[in-house]
């Protein structure tokens, strides 16, 4: 049952890694679609593209932080939960692995960022007049 269970997860975590990947990237170009007329706005008053990817590279980091921190305490506290209640696990044997949870903590950002690279770098070279009349 290990190595089927092993197998399954092999596959199945770098399917869901991609579809989060993927769901980042929408909510990220949505955000910028939202907020032409504030890009438009920053580059005429002379804001470099640069400047302007930051924003967004920034806020995808920081919503990546927030979601590995609060994913990996929900997922905890659902397993030291399901382990007693479904599985008869002791709660000592789910302790907390804050090694794991150091590693989801600095690659969960950088994930959100690499996600959030193309529709930033997009919303960064647009026109302003563009911008401002398309909104």
């Amino acid at each position: 049952q290990r190595q089927m269970a092993d197998r399954l997860l092999a596959v199945a975590v770098p399917v869901v890694v991609l579809l989060c990947a993927l769901c980042l990237a929408a909510i990220t170009a949505l955000n910028v679609r939202d907020r032409r007329r504030e890009i438009g706005v920053f580059q005429a008053l002379g804001f470099r593209a640069r400047a302007i990817a930051v924003v967004f590279l920034g806020r995808a980091m920081i919503l990546g932080a927030i979601g590995a921190l609060g994913g990996g305490l929900a997922g905890w506290i659902l397993a030291r939960w399901m382990g007693a209640q479904v599985f008869r696990f002791p709660g000592a044997v789910l302790d907390l692995d804050a090694a794991l949870l150091l590693h989801t903590l600095w690659m969960a950002p950088l994930l959100s960022a690499a996600c959030a690279m193309l529709p930033s770098s997009l919303a960064a070279t647009r026109d302003p007049a563009s911008c401002l009349r398309s909104a």
